[in-house]
């Protein structure tokens, strides 16, 4: 018979055990529902991660310090660096005296999620630009050689080169990129493409050579030097042209010639790479300049008159034409000169204007001159005139404007205007 205490110690284990079993259900549900979420969770975290990742971005080449962010889309980047002398986990650039390299790793974190990204980036080298002094100098000496029965001649200016420096131990190293160069002028054998001679001495560059004969332009590369020390360089323009004679003639003119003077007594360091840099970027130039070339047409811009006068002087007459009366013409004569007022080498001068060249004053016995006539209307420069001039007569070489281009005057470089006058006094071919 049960009493009422055993009856109520048995309900007692009763609600015990009930009581255990329902707990223990309730923290297994709970258990499944909270791994269930952290799965969730921690997809949706590697899902955003691996959006910011494909859109984290930085430069793959850089001379500047990046910007490396922090937050993307809610995701946290912190930054690693392979190497913190060229580029710091700050993305603080500091860059070498050489090309250098350095890997930034971004690692992207959100929640217990979290991924890397490797980027290769590029520093390119400080390099400080090194300047030799350089004073141009008459180096090379051009004229022109032709074929035994060939009559006429050019007035120097072409395929003779002729070397020059002080010192006869210098060495010229020649190299011609079109034609090549002959062992004497009377040797009709084309040898090399590369010549080398010293102070005083002559290559003779051809057009001459199997596979050369269709091409017309070129450059020459000249450079100085005594023993290992580089001291100077000169480029040459070459080509070949046809001026409607028997014979097709060659063409030249120096484009620069330079020299690395001494500083201080002693002469600069000046390396190989750096002269043939120099070399190069003249040449560039060139070519630029001759595929590019401003427009020009032919006008009448002066009229020649030769005046006999006395024996001992013989002027010839030098009359202004433009239309525009503000057109400035800046008159230049090498030898002999201007009669204005007095004896001067320079004159400015304006339409309608004449001017008297003489073949003396305080040069005697002139026996040739060129005279250099560059228009100018305010600064720019509009066209330009060349006239060779001799005792009691003279020759128009040249006479062009510049003409305007959509109602604008075209930009013409001093350097351009050098090298077309240089050409129409050079490449001039005169019979005998």
């Amino acid at each position: 018979m049960k009493t009422k205490q055993n009856c109520h110690w048995a309900m007692k284990k009763l609600s015990i055990a009930g009581f255990a079993a329902i707990l223990a259900a309730a923290l297994s549900f709970t258990g499944c529902e909270s791994v269930e979420n952290s799965s969730q969770i921690l997809q949706v975290n590697e899902a955003k991660i691996e959006a910011a990742k494909n859109e984290l971005a930085i430069p793959a080449e850089t001379v500047s310090d990046i910007d490396l962010p922090t937050v993307l889309k809610g995701v946290a980047i912190s930054w690693a660096s392979s190497d913190e002398d060229v580029i710091s986990s700050a993305g603080l650039v500091t860059r070498q005296p050489y090309d250098t390299a350095a890997t930034l790793t971004a690692t992207l974190a959100l929640g217990n999620a979290s991924d890397t990204k490797e980027f290769e980036v590029t520093i390119p080298a400080d390099v400080i630009e090194v300047v030799f002094e350089e004073v141009e100098a008459e180096l090379v000496e051009l004229y022109y050689w032709v074929p035994s029965g060939n009559h006429y001649y050019t007035k120097g200016q072409n395929n003779q080169i002729i070397m020059k420096y002080a010192d006869e131990n210098a060495v010229f190293d020649c190299t011609v990129d079109y034609g090549l160069f002959r062992k004497s002028s009377s040797s009709f054998i084309a040898t090399e493409k590369n010549a080398s001679a010293n102070s005083g001495g002559i290559v003779y560059w051809d057009t001459g050579g199997e596979g050369f004969s269709s091409k017309t332009y070129g450059f020459i590369d000249v450079i100085a030097r005594s023993g290992e020390a580089f001291i100077g360089y000169a480029v040459i323009e070459v080509f070949e042209r046809n001026d409607g004679f028997e014979y097709d003639t060659h063409g030249a003119i120096v484009l620069k010639s330079a020299l690395f003077p001494q500083v201080g007594g002693e002469r600069q360091s000046v390396s190989e790479d750096y002269v043939r840099a120099a070399i190069e970027k003249i040449k560039a130039e060139a070519v630029e300049m001759n595929a590019n070339p401003p427009i020009e047409v032919e006008a009448e811009l002066v009229e020649l008159e030769n005046i006999m006068g006395s024996s001992s002087v013989r002027p010839v007459m030098i009359t202004i034409i433009h239309p525009d009366e503000n057109v400035v013409f800046d008159c230049t004569v090498d030898n002999g000169n201007f009669l204005y007022w007095e004896y001067v080498k320079n004159v400015s001068a304006r339409s309608g204007d004449g001017l008297l060249w003489m073949d003396r004053g305080p040069d005697f016995d002139v026996n040739h001159a060129i005279i250099e006539i560059i228009l100018k209307l305010d600064a720019q420069i509009v066209g330009y005139v060349v006239i060779e001039v001799y005792p009691a007569r003279s020759n128009l070489l040249k006479s062009v404007l510049f003409p305007q281009v959509n109602g604008e005057y075209q930009d013409i470089s001093e350097e351009y205007l050098k090298k077309a006058i240089k050409k129409a006094i050079d490449l001039t071919c005169y019979l005998n």
